[in-house]
């Protein structure tokens, strides 16, 4: 008859067997470099996908993706809030000077709208274009 002790050292050998099987698999310099190369992968698969799809959302407007630029010699007023930093005063500013003086020839042109200087130009060249 088999004891309980001995069935109980038995159970102890299997599972002891089977931690340093485990052990030994995960810890093999293959497995371990796929689950580095996959853990690299996603982290900059994330990060490539959280610049891309980055919204900013301004006076309430739709939002622009980081990245897509507008137009600021066909925009409208409600194309012109959906650039951070434009307020409503700003977009009727572009748009006065622009039936005033024509089109912009270049995105810098854009500080000689009242209200609109350096610091503002600055912040918002990369979001513009003509």
């Amino acid at each position: 008859m088999v004891k309980k002790q001995e069935i109980f050292l038995l159970i102890i050998c299997l599972l002891s067997s089977a931690a340093v099987v485990l052990f030994n698999i995960f810890s093999s310099p293959a497995v371990y470099d796929r689950v580095k190369i996959e853990m690299k992968e996603q982290t900059t698969t994330v990060s490539v996908a959280e610049s891309e799809i980055t919204k900013t959302s301004v006076n309430g407007q739709e939002p622009i993706l980081s990245g897509e630029k507008i137009n600021i010699n066909k925009a409208g007023k409600e194309e012109l809030l959906t650039i951070k930093y434009i307020g409503e005063k700003k977009a009727e500013a572009i748009i006065k000077y622009r039936k005033e003086n024509g089109d912009f020839n270049s995105i810098d042109e854009i500080k000689e709208v009242p209200g609109i200087g350096e610091k503002i130009y600055q912040k918002i060249k990369g979001n513009i274009e003509v």
